[in-house]
């Protein structure tokens, strides 16, 4: 279960001011009273339900080339790798307008780099490091020549 310390708190603070409320009769009404402990119970219940719907979404992201003038685009936060690709390939098009423009690499809540060179030359990796995935595209980069930078980061998810 992922819950925090704090979420805890909240909770436990919620619960006794309305218990003291309800003892001082500032919440006369006993329906009001029961209504108030069980919104104050379910807190917890509900927090984890969020977290745990949080933890377990996944956000997609894709970077697409184009060989022949070595146009990039990124897409980030689609619900499915599909979307991701198909959004980052149509971009990559507008740039290039080759009809050679692939997704080359696709994440899921992690992050995806592309490094490229004058010569075109390229290379891409992922990670769940954005750090690492930087690095080791410019090392697949290199392999393949040329003097190599970062054209896209993206870290979906992160």
């Amino acid at each position: 279960m992922l819950i925090s310390k704090d979420s805890k708190k909240l909770d436990n603070y919620l619960f006794k001011t309305l218990l003291i409320l309800a003892k001082d009769n500032t919440i006369m009404n006993l329906n009001v009273k029961k209504l108030a402990v069980s919104v104050a119970l379910s807190i917890p219940f509900l927090a984890m339900g969020a977290e745990t719907t949080l933890a377990q979404s996944s956000t997609y992201g894709s970077i697409a080339y184009s060989e022949s003038t070595g146009a990039t685009a990124w897409s980030t936060n689609y619900s499915t790798r599909s979307a991701a690709e198909r959004r980052a390939t149509r971009e990559c098009e507008s740039y290039a307008g080759s009809g050679d423009c692939k997704p080359i690499v696709w994440v899921r809540n992690a992050c995806a780099a592309l490094a490229t060179a004058d010569n075109r030359a390229h290379g891409w990796a992922w990670n769940n490091r954005r750090d690492l995935a930087t690095r080791r595209a410019l090392e697949e980069c290199s392999k393949r020549g040329g003097s190599c930078r970062i054209r896209h980061v993206i870290c979906p998810g992160k």
